[in-house]
Formats: C-alpha cells, structure tokens, sequence
C-alpha cells in the first residue's frame, strides 16, 4: 500500500520454523522500508541466534534486522530509534484533548461490559454482550436502559445474583463510571439479562451488536 511509511515485524527468534513468518513477509506487496525484530533472543544460544540471523538476511537482505527481548527490556531503544524516521508529523484526526471517537451509548455498552468483567472476572464476560436498549437525555441527566446478553442459561443466575446482588453491584458501578466519564448525572441505569445461545455464531446478531460489518 503507498499510504505505508514502514513495516514492522515481530519474528519470535525461539519458533523453531520460521517460514511460516517468511510467508507472511514474502506476502506483503508494499515497498516499504522493512524492520524485522527478533524477539525472544534472550532463549537461543549464541550460535541458534547467529544461525537465525543468517537465514533471516539471505531471504530479506534488504530489511533492517534487529535483536530484541522484551521481556528482558533489551533492544527496545534499538527498535525505538529504527521506527523514529519514519514517524513523519501530520495533520490530527482528532481534536486535542479527544479520549475516544465513540458515542456516548457505545462508550456506556462498555462500561457496563468492564463492571462484569470486573465482578465476574470468569469465562462468562467473555461470553457476553451488552445492548444499549434507550438511552435519553433529560434535564436531570441520562436514563438508561440495557440488556446484557449471555450465551448459556446457567450464567443468568450467575449474572443476577442471590437476590439480584450481582446485577445491583454491576449496575451501581457502571452507573458511577457512567457519571465520571460523561460528567453528567445518570438518573437511572436499568439493566436486563438474557440468554440467547449460540449468538456468537449468528451474523444477524454480530452486525447488530456492531462485531461485524453490515
């Protein structure tokens, strides 16, 4: 693509195949500079990360190598200073100051998102999603109503809660968060479950919940 400055790629320098990694290099149709990174160095022998170095250079001799392992914080400053040039100043998207490009009902869907995962924490966040029913803004401030949808009948019990505590704690959070990221008072949050198994797998129901384009 011309509107690419640079390629960076991250080769895990302790995969014993890297061709899988050339294909994807081989691959790529840009002209632009090359940056390769082999990371994970710190788990090869001296001589494994010279032969790895060797191979990478006959396939790419004209791509910029470097040896990295960043979880030992070594060669960061090297990668640092090779993507450097290639950062060219441009124009803002964005106005200055701007946290996100979102709506205020996505960014509500989300939060509701973030207390579940924080109350649960478990596989069932990562099996859920959450719909934005109503949200309207009055005078005193935001009401609003969602639905949280699971993908097993044995996690809206787990969602609700003895007495319906757990949705009260998710509910109270969010609303809290609600109030310090729109820096407006939410009236009221009402907040339903429901199972609907299998929603991963229908396209209907990811395009409508935005996971999928239309």
């Amino acid at each position: 693509s011309k509107d690419v400055d640079a390629i960076l790629y991250l080769i895990d320098g302790s995969a014993r195949d890297l061709e899988p990694d050339f294909k994807i290099l081989s691959s790529l149709r840009s002209e632009a500079p090359r940056i390769l990174v082999m990371n994970k160095i710190d788990l090869l022998r001296i001589e494994e990360g010279e032969a790895k170095k060797k191979l990478i250079h006959e396939r790419f001799p004209e791509a910029t190598l470097l040896e990295a392992s960043f979880l030992k914080s070594f060669g960061i400053k090297d990668v640092k200073n090779a993507i450097e040039p290639y950062l060219v100043e441009g124009e803002p998207f964005y106005p200055e100051g701007a946290l996100t490009d979102k709506d205020l009902p996505y960014r509500a869907k989300e939060i509701i998102r973030q207390e579940l995962l924080h109350f649960l924490k478990q596989e069932i966040p990562h099996q859920s999603a959450v719909f934005i029913d109503r949200f309207q803004k009055k005078q005193g401030g935001y009401n609003i109503e969602a639905t949280i949808l699971l993908n097993k009948k044995n996690h809206k019990a787990i969602v609700i809660g003895k007495g319906g505590e757990m949705i009260k704690k998710i509910s109270m959070a969010a609303r809290h968060e609600m109030e310090r990221v729109f820096k407006a008072h939410v009236t009221s949050l009402s907040i339903e479950v429901e199972v609907k198994e299998g929603w991963r797998d229908d396209p209907t129901m990811l395009k409508k919940l935005g996971y999928a384009e239309e």
